[in-house]
Order: structure tokens, then sequence, then C-alpha cells
């Protein structure tokens, strides 16, 4: 098996509850989705966010798999607070302090700040729409870069987790514009979350966090036996001529 598939399947596993035991003792989800619901009603009343427009109720036709007891499908934009950055790409700077993410995998610098704690950064537009990076301290990122932070201690890291695993092809047909693709808010909010007790969220990225480490290295192993075999055919091509003839050429002929 392929080294990709491999982790696609141990991830489509650990999202489906079957990665780690379940635990009946576990508070269920539904108790972490009211103190979620709690905390935005607060922020709201505070003035520090907005209200925001209902999102559409989940469809039976919507929901890939039956979930184990204690978990609950839930729209991704009912779960984080999302938001995008505010700076274009000449904002980076070669020896800044903090890490500049835009549409890349790998950060930039700059000198300013505008979140601080754990983030899951999603590219949204260009050819890397469909990664998602996680990170921990203070960072800014691009005006096209959206950015996911927990709410109620919500576990961000599953979240990472489960992005890795079909974020990509979640989007695959639903990219905007022509050259450049990119994602809309909505592509975000509407997206669809197996989510298992906060405890079992811990569980899963323990286990995950052993396994994947592993997989990356078989990888590796996988590409380096790939550039082997791709130099085998003209090996062969060559012995096979070198044994047509009564000597084969040597490096002083």
């Amino acid at each position: 098996m392929k080294a990709e598939t491999l982790k696609k399947s141990i991830l489509q596993y650990a999202m489906q509850g079957k990665l780690v035991p379940q635990d009946s003792n576990d508070e269920p989800a539904s108790e972490l989705l009211k103190r979620i619901k709690a905390e935005k009603e607060q922020l709201i009343k505070d003035g520090k966010i907005k209200k925001e427009k209902p999102l559409p109720q989940i469809t039976k036709e919507e929901i890939p798999f039956e979930l184990p007891k204690g978990w609950e499908w839930v729209r991704l934009g009912d779960i984080v607070a999302i938001s995008t950055g505010r700076y274009d790409a000449n904002h980076a700077l070669e020896n800044g302090q903090y890490a500049f993410f835009t549409c890349s995998y790998t950060p930039m610098k700059c000198n300013t700040y505008s979140y601080s704690g754990k983030g899951i950064i999603l590219p949204g537009n260009g050819a890397n729409v469909g990664l998602s990076i996680y990170y921990e301290g203070k960072f800014d990122v691009y005006q096209r870069t959206y950015v996911l932070q927990a709410y109620s201690n919500l576990f961000l890291k599953y979240i990472h987790y489960l992005l890795i695993g079909n974020w990509k092809e979640y989007n695959a047909n639903k990219l905007f514009g022509g050259a450049t693709p990119y994602i809309k808010l909505g592509n975000i909010q509407n997206y669809i979350v197996p989510l298992p007790p906060l405890a079992e969220q811990q569980r899963i990225v323990k286990k995950l966090e052993q396994i994947l480490p592993l997989i990356d290295e078989y990888s590796k192993n996988e590409e380096e036996l790939s550039k082997l075999n791709e130099t085998l055919p003209n090996k062969e091509i060559h012995l096979a001529t070198c044994s047509s003839r009564q000597t084969c050429p040597t490096k002083s002929q």
C-alpha cells in the first residue's frame, strides 16, 4: 500500500471512531456544543463578535457514515472562529520576528502579529488550497488566508487532522475562479465535522501523533525506492548491450 493511501485510511478510521477505544464515561460531544454555543452568545453580547446567520441544518444526504454513541455531526462554522488576514504579500520582511502565513506551506516573516496561541491556517487561493497548517505562537496572515481558532477548549489539533484527511478532496469540485482557484468562507463554514467527546479528541490526536511520523518515514523510503527503480531500466539496457559484445567499453577506452 502506498504511504499516502495508508495515511488517508488511518485518518478515516480516526474520524469514524475506529482508531482508539470508546469510553462510556466520556462526556458526550453534545455537552461541548452547549458550551460553545453559550460562549458565542456571550461574545456577541459583549460586542466582541457579530451575530451571524444560522448555518443550514445537516441533512441525511450529507452524512457519509454513522457515528459512535456520544459523537455529533456539526458544521465547522458552528464550532470554530473563522477570520482572514489583512495584509498583502509585501508585508513580509526577510528578518521579521513573527511567522507570516501566505498561501504557501512555508511561512515567511514579519514584524507584526494579529494572532497569538493556537490556530489552523487554510490557504484561500492558488495551488495550495486544501492544505491545513497547525501553528502555535504569535503570527500574522495574508489577506486571502483563513485562520481557524477554537471555542470552549475544542481540541483544535483534532480539527487539523480531520482537515488533513479530506479537506483537499472536499474542495475539489467547490473551487471558484479560473487560472487562480479560490475558496469562499462558505466552503469552511458548511464543512461537516464528526465531533467526538473532548476526551476522545485528545486520545485520537495522541494516537495519530504516534502513528503518522512512522508513515512519513515509510513515505521517504518509498520515494527512495521509486528513484532507485527509475534507474534500473537504464542499467539493464547497458548490461544487455555489453553482453552482446565480446568486451564492454572501459573508462580507459
